[in-house]
């Protein structure tokens, strides 16, 4: 893996086109990064540097002075080497340009007539693809030798840290976040004060990171894994390349799974297993079961500790791939379920207004809390954010229950106070419009009757607000301007 070349040779180049070399001879390992066809008599200024610069010299200087300052321009931009066309201005390089390149150290090469700098520039970008090639190739068989070192082996820490290594062609060591070795490959040595110092910085620090340090053996990369419970190290004399960092990334991957499970596999795997096969959540006046204990490890608490639901809408339609992770990174819980826009999930007790927020401005997801229950209690706490959520969506703002409860929702039998909720607005519903006008009503009756606040949040024109809640009370045969009317349909749009 370390023996791919990181670039093109001017030499490859050479060998492919069939250049003539004039000038730098004992230069032709240089990188070449592109070929550039430029007839300016100073291209210095539009160059990134690395190219192969190909000119047919139609504005070329004549003078040997401004030949130099030509030349001189080009080392300073960086240039890999300079193509000099034969046809059709010139039928031979200008002995001072040749004399300029020898002195300056830029390689000289003649194109002959026969080579259009067409086909050069197809020889840089077929050898660049060819490069890509031959190194994805090597990177994946690389990522499957680490992965199969995982799978594979009975120890696979070692395993992995060893495969590692030795596709890097280096050395790997895994120690713990105090400094302890788990797992080190053959010739690995044992790190410095400063680099152990460097090591458990990282394993202290929050977020993705990573550093690099340079020891008396060569370059040694610091890689934190599994959340900084262990840091990986590898080394070697040379820099690591691109697609080196790529395998040592799998690897990262592949040990923080592997550290997570010899973490909680034996913690967890019991008591998931209890819970399948039924035990409860306890009750206030019980000690904590199994699965109260799973609930507290997912969510990092103490076991019975209270904790909410949350219910959430995407308004937009079906969630992208990513989004259950932004989700989670942002309520700060695994115990997540998206199902098209619908969004659920269990939360601790702490979790607040800030966190929907938080969750609105990450997904789009439109939220709503319950109060904080005993996990005995989670199919009320549920309930209570169902309930709530439609509420959230007609005022377009994140909601929070009230410490309070339900209210009196929860005293009504839900399939009665829906079928009565289907008789009160049952004119409402018989029209050809009638959920848009029900949704209207609900935004109107929770902005307290503003016409401003409402139009706002539905988009709606101020005038056709008015006009539409004309039609809703005439269609319903009621006063809006009565607060017990108000109150009657807001309970009755709440069962519906």
């Amino acid at each position: 893996m370390g023996e791919l070349m990181p670039f093109v040779s001017l030499r490859g180049i050479v060998a492919e086109t069939g250049l003539i070399v004039v000038t730098g001879e004992q230069l032709l390992d240089r990188p070449v990064q592109w070929a550039h066809v430029s007839e300016l008599t100073d291209p210095a200024p539009y160059l990134l540097g690395g190219e192969l610069l190909l000119t047919a010299g139609v504005d070329l200087p004549a003078d040997g002075e401004r030949l130099d300052r030509y030349v001189r321009g080009l080392i300073d931009a960086d240039v890999a080497a300079l193509g000099f066309g034969l046809a059709p201005v010139h039928r031979e390089i200008p002995p001072g340009l040749t004399r300029a390149c020898g002195e300056h150290g830029l390689p000289l090469l003649a194109v002959p007539e026969h080579t259009p700098f067409l086909a050069v520039s197809r020889s840089v970008a077929r050898a660049w693809e060819e490069l890509r090639v031959e190194q994805m190739r090597a990177l994946a068989e690389a990522q499957s030798r680490v992965t199969s070192a995982a799978l594979e082996a009975r120890r696979p820490l070692g395993a992995v840290v060893a495969a590692t290594a030795e596709v890097l062609d280096g050395w790997a060591l895994l120690i713990s976040a105090s400094g302890r070795t788990i797992a080190r490959s053959p010739c690995a040595p044992e790190p410095d004060t400063d680099t152990i110092a460097l090591a458990r910085r990282l394993a202290r620090a929050a977020g993705p990171r990573a550093a690099s340090t340079h020891t008396s053996g060569g370059q040694v990369d610091l890689h934190p894994v599994g959340g900084g419970s262990a840091v990986l190290l590898v080394g070697r004399a040379r820099p690591f390349t691109a697609p080196d960092r790529a395998v040592t990334a799998v690897c990262v991957g592949l040990l923080g799974l592997l550290t997570r499970s010899a973490r909680s596999d034996d913690s967890q795997g019991r008591l998931l297993t209890r819970l399948l096969l039924g035990d409860g959540l306890g009750t206030d006046d019980t000690p904590p079961t199994p699965a109260a204990a799973l609930l507290a490890v997912l969510l990092g608490r103490t076991p019975g500790e209270p904790v909410r639901v949350l219910r959430a809408i995407r308004p937009e339609g079906q969630p992208d791939p990513e989004e259950a992770t932004a989700a989670a990174r942002a309520l700060s819980s695994p115990i997540l379920d998206i199902n098209g826009t619908q969004l659920r999930a269990v939360v601790s007790a702490d979790t607040d207004e800030e966190a929907l927020a938080t969750l609105r401005d990450s997904t789009g997801a439109l939220g709503v809390l319950s109060r904080p229950v005993h996990p005995a209690d989670l199919p009320t706490a549920d309930r209570e954010a169902r309930d709530l959520l439609p509420r959230a969506v007609a005022a377009s703002v994140p909601l929070v229950a009230r410490p309070s409860g339900p209210g009196v929702g929860a005293l009504v039998e839900r399939g009665t106070a829906g079928s009565w909720a289907r008789t009160v607005l049952g004119p409402l519903l018989a029209a050809e419009d009638g959920e848009e006008l029900c949704t209207l009503l609900r935004a109107w009756l929770a902005h307290h009757g503003g016409w401003e606040s409402t139009a706002a949040a539905t988009g709606l024109h101020r005038n056709s607000v008015r006009q539409r809640l004309a039609r809703v009370q005439r269609l319903l045969d009621t006063d809006l301007a009565d607060a017990g009317e108000r109150a009657r349909l807001w309970l009755a749009l709440d069962w519906l």
